[in-house]
């Protein structure tokens, strides 16, 4: 498994699914599973800095992917924390969900508390 994923909207859905508010502020994901961090970074209105969101997680625990004709909306809930980036491509929509349920998979034998 791969120590980050790093995905990004992409402009041409974001136009063609009719969010076109979002074409010069197009959200950014990172996730990080060396230190347990999902980063969602998104241009603020003024077009001068950065709206940053960041979640620790051990545990997911929803998934959610919403599927266009033109990319796919990806929803993440995580111990308390939710996590949402629109108008990706499905494909890489799909390789977040398989590489958050492998991470899943592999703490099994950790302690952790719902």
């Amino acid at each position: 498994m791969e120590n980050s994923l790093l995905y990004s909207s992409n402009k041409l859905f974001l136009f063609l699914n009719g969010k076109i508010e979002d074409i010069l502020t197009p959200w950014i994901i990172n996730i990080d599973f060396q230190k347990e961090i999902i980063t969602i970074k998104k241009k603020n209105w003024y077009l001068i800095g950065v709206n940053e969101y960041i979640h620790a997680f051990r545990l997911i625990k929803r998934i959610e992917i919403k599927q266009h004709i033109f990319g796919a909306d990806i929803e993440i809930r995580s111990m308390g924390n939710t996590s949402k980036i629109c108008c990706i491509k499905k494909i890489n929509a799909e390789e977040i969900k398989l590489a958050l349920i492998d991470y899943n998979q592999g703490n099994k034998g950790g302690f952790i508390i719902c």
